[in-house]
């Protein structure tokens, strides 16, 4: 597997071993940069952490809320007490938890963006944006939201969350963008996480849309990946 694109704020995959028992971390020191610097609580470590192209482990640490979240080859837990899984309740019902589409699909697409918000906005009960991919995937994995998603993302984001909520019984699609080579879910840059299997059509019907805009060509470069 291609080591990700290491930025300058040393985001990256430390990489370990060979092959298919090749070990990678894929670590954010700081999810929620904005949210840091500005004195929020929202923000946390996130380190997930990959055997081959296999996620096997995750943590999500929100230092000041006090509250880990951690998974490797048994159930999600938050400070050492197990997440149960519940469904995904019906859209009517429901509280995502994102800021889709977000500044950049609205440079990427703005004529899909605009619409899109007020799309996603009508069809569930409620919205709100935290402005941490990571600590938004653990609480969908809490079972506090019943979906997360955004349309461009890096692998260092998602990839504990990812784990997070899988192990609690959660569900994921990703969605390519341009580069429609086969590849891991976690280095896909668009996704919708779901607290369980039941899909919330309308925000997945939304990143088709995203999606077939990028293959067409008529969305910018952003689309192309992370």
């Amino acid at each position: 597997m291609p080591r990700p694109p290491q930025d300058t704020a040393g985001e990256a995959a430390a990489e370990a071993g060979d092959a298919a028992q090749q070990v990678s971390f894929y670590v954010d020191p700081i999810d929620g940069t904005s949210n840091f610097a500005a004195g929020l609580p929202l923000f946390c470590i996130s380190i997930g952490v990959t055997v081959g192209e296999e996620l096997v482990a995750g943590v999500i640490d929100a230092p000041i809320l006090g509250q880990v979240f951690t998974a490797a080859d048994g159930p999600a837990m938050l400070n050492g007490r197990v997440l149960e899984p519940r469904p995904t309740r019906p859209a009517r019902d429901a509280m995502i938890l994102s800021g889709f589409p977000g500044q950049s699909i609205g440079r990427e697409a703005p004529d899909f963006a605009g619409p899109a918000s007020v799309e996603l906005a009508r069809s569930v009960s409620a919205v709100r944006h935290y402005g941490s991919a990571a600590l938004e995937l653990a609480y969908v994995a809490a079972g506090w939201a019943d979906a997360t998603g955004l349309g461009h993302i890096n692998a260092w984001d998602v990839a504990a969350g990812f784990h997070l909520v899988r192990q609690a019984g959660g569900s994921i699609r990703t969605w390519p963008g341009r580069e429609v080579a086969e590849r891991p879910d976690y280095l896909q840059p668009a996704y919708v996480a779901c607290t369980g299997a039941e899909r919330l059509e309308t925000f997945d019907a939304l990143m088709e849309q995203l999606q077939q805009l990028r293959t067409s060509g008529q969305g910018e470069q952003l689309g192309a990946g992370h």
